[in-house]
């Protein structure tokens, strides 16, 4: 409940506060930590429309012990590079504190010594969220949403230094939770 009169008050507060917003055809870097972590640019189409297009790499690091005598699990090291586009809509442009409604395309190509290789694309359906601008040169948002997942997966086996290909499978989602916070350090 506190939660809910916390997002209510923040809405209200953003229609009322005054014009401090970012201004059509600002460019921007920006970092987001979510699903995925990434490192981008915000640009301002318009007052209420912004592009943000991203790039993102994700290493995963796995160790696994053998269960039982004959039974070993996949060790190893996998690379996962991301990149994406999102819109951004603007519900009232032009405050301190401007929710907007996000949607994005993404694209992630997994590789590695583990055995699983893959292709996904990932929308994200619908996301809602809050910017806030202290200034004119910087701003921090948040958002939540979900999002669907589709793609295909290579699975193959390493004996004795061996690879084999064992077969593949494909990947759909929908409905999975997305979310994400970050920065935009404005370069004009």
């Amino acid at each position: 409940m506190i939660i809910r009169r916390l997002a209510l008050a923040l809405f209200t507060c953003s229609l009322a506060s005054p014009v401090l917003a970012v201004d059509k055809g600002q460019v921007g870097l920006a970092l987001s930590a979510g699903s995925p972590s990434t490192l981008g640019a915000f640009w301002h189409v318009s007052s209420r429309i912004a592009l943000e297009p991203t790039l993102g790499l994700y290493l995963n690091s796995t160790h696994q012990e053998c269960i039982f005598e004959n039974y070993c699990g996949n060790s190893g090291t996998t690379h996962t590079i991301y990149g994406g586009l999102g819109l951004r809509y603007y519900i009232a442009p032009g405050r301190t504190v401007s929710p907007y409604l996000r949607t994005r395309l993404s694209y992630s190509l997994t590789s590695g010594d583990v055995g699983n290789e893959g292709h996904t694309l990932t929308w994200t359906v619908a996301a809602a969220g809050l910017h806030y601008s202290p200034s004119k040169h910087f701003s921090v948002f948040g958002d939540v949403g979900l999002s669907a997942a589709g793609g295909w997966q290579h699975l193959s086996e390493d004996s004795d230094g061996v690879r084999s290909f064992v077969g593949h499978s494909r990947v759909w989602t929908v409905g999975t939770f997305t979310s994400s916070i970050g920065a935009v350090l404005y370069l004009n």
